[in-house]
C-alpha cells in the first residue's frame, strides 16, 4: 500500500475560519477546489469532514456535483448535541456530499458515543445497509481509546 492511501485531508476550514495560525480565514470555492483538485492528482481519495464544520458539507458536494469523475471516499461525523431522526441525517449528509455512501460515520467525540450509545443499533442498521461503510468514535485520550 502507497503511504498517500493512508492520508486523509480534513476539510474543517472549507467550511469554518479554522486553525490557530489561520490569518486568511475561510477560503474562496475557488481556492477549496484547487485543493481538491491537488489532492486528487495526487493520490489522495479519503476527506474527513462534520456537520459542525459550517458548510463544508455542501462545498464537497459541489465539488462532486462538478467534477462527477473525481469523487471522494468521506468520513463524517454526527454532531456532539445531536439530536433528531439518524436516518434522515444520514440522507442528510448523503444529498450534501452528493455521494452514495459514507466511508465512515462517526461520532465526533467519546463523550458524544457515550450519551448516543443507544443510536448504536440504528447505525449498524444503516452499514448493514450500505449507506455507511465503517462506524466510529473520535477519542482524544488513551482511556478513551482503551473504552
Amino acid at each position: 500500500m502507497h503511504l498517500v492511501n493512508k492520508i486523509v485531508l480534513g476539510t474543517a476550514q472549507f467550511g469554518l475560519k479554522y486553525g490557530v495560525n489561520n490569518e486568511s480565514g475561510k477560503p474562496s470555492l475557488g481556492s477549496v477546489f484547487e485543493i481538491l483538485n491537488e489532492t486528487y492528482s495526487r493520490g489522495i481519495r479519503i476527506l474527513d469532514t462534520a456537520e459542525a464544520y459550517g458548510d463544508a458539507h455542501g462545498i464537497i458536494g459541489e465539488f462532486h456535483r462538478a467534477n462527477s469523475k473525481k469523487i471522494f471516499k468521506t468520513i463524517s461525523k454526527l454532531p456532539h448535541d445531536f439530536k433528531g431522526d439518524f436516518e434522515d441525517k444520514i440522507e442528510l449528509y448523503l444529498r450534501q456530499l452528493s455521494i452514495d455512501f459514507l466511508e465512515a460515520l462517526m461520532f465526533h467525540s467519546y463523550q458524544s458515543y457515550e450519551h448516543h450509545r443507544e443510536k448504536m443499533d440504528r447505525m449498524i442498521r444503516a452499514r448493514n445497509d450500505g449507506k455507511i461503510k465503517f462506524l466510529g468514535v473520535s477519542v482524544y485520550t488513551n482511556k478513551e481509546a482503551k473504552a
